[in-house]
Parts: C-alpha cells; structure tokens; sequence
C-alpha cells in the first residue's frame, strides 16, 4: 500500500520502476486513470461526476472482464503474444503466487484545454482525476502458468 501511495502522490499516470521490495522481487502493477470535466460555467460534465469508491469498483471490474481474452492455455503458460485482447491486468489480480495487495488512490483537479469548440477561443475546462494504483507481491511471467487449475473451487488451497 506505501509503494502505491509513493506512485499516486506524483499525480502522474503510468508504472512505476519501484514497486519490487526484499521481500517481494518480482511485484506486479495495476494502474487506472478516470477523468470527469467541466467547463467553466459547470454546465458540462464528461462523464458524470465520479466517487472514489466508483472508480475502484470500475477499474477493477474492467481489470478482471480481460478473464473473457484468457484461454486455458494462457492460463497454463502465459503467452509471448496474446491475441484477443489484453489478459495481463486480470492474470496477475488472479495470480496463484500473489500473497499481497496493497492499493491507492488519489483524487486532483487538473485545468485542460478544450480545442473541440473553437481554435481561435479555446475553453477552459477543468477537470478532476482520480487515479488508482494496485501493487501485487508477485507478477506474472512469460511461459509460466498464472495458477493451477482444478475440477472443484479451492481444491488445492
């Protein structure tokens, strides 16, 4: 969680380089950004105003629906080129090596630019950012299975 938190307080979207501690060499990363604006009058807002808790549930929902571009096989041997679709957010959320998740989230106001109206009279718009980070004791890595597979719910657990 202190790892995520050091990522998040930057305000800078994008995987850090220094999530990986003594005790966890190989951790893994989640990100998610979600960004709602408006302009100034306050009239338009693009999406609707957002919760913290909202954008966790979302971002981690969008992070395990990648489980509909994973076959078995890429279950078993995690594939050099995957096609169908991202896996990788939802293999390491779903890792059978990973004992610990640490997660933060930060939420900021930004002022953007919005050049769609008019070139000549940009609108102001200011925007509010939520951005999440997920850190996992353990990644996943090429040709190594993401758990082992059994007939019944946690039958080797």
């Amino acid at each position: 969680e202190h790892l995520a938190w050091c990522n998040v307080r930057h305000c800078a979207y994008g995987h850090d380089h220094c999530r990986s501690t003594r005790a966890f060499h190989f951790a893994g990363q989640n990100i998610a950004q979600r960004t709602a604006c408006h302009a100034g009058d306050g009239k338009l807002l693009l999406p609707p105003a957002m919760k913290p808790d909202e954008t966790i549930r979302k971002s981690i929902g969008t992070w395990f629906q990648e489980h509909g571009n994973a076959t078995l096989g890429m279950i078993d041997r995690f594939p050099t080129n995957v096609t169908g679709g991202p896996i990788g957010h939802f293999t390491v959320m779903v890792n059978e090596k990973v004992r610990r998740v640490g997660c933060a989230l930060i939420a900021y106001h930004v002022q953007r630019q919005d050049l769609g109206t008019s070139a000549r009279r940009p609108r102001r718009m200011v925007c509010l950012v939520h951005y999440l980070v997920c850190n996992y004791s353990h990644t996943n890595f090429l040709q190594q299975k993401t758990y082992t597979k059994s007939p019944e719910p946690v039958q080797n657990c």
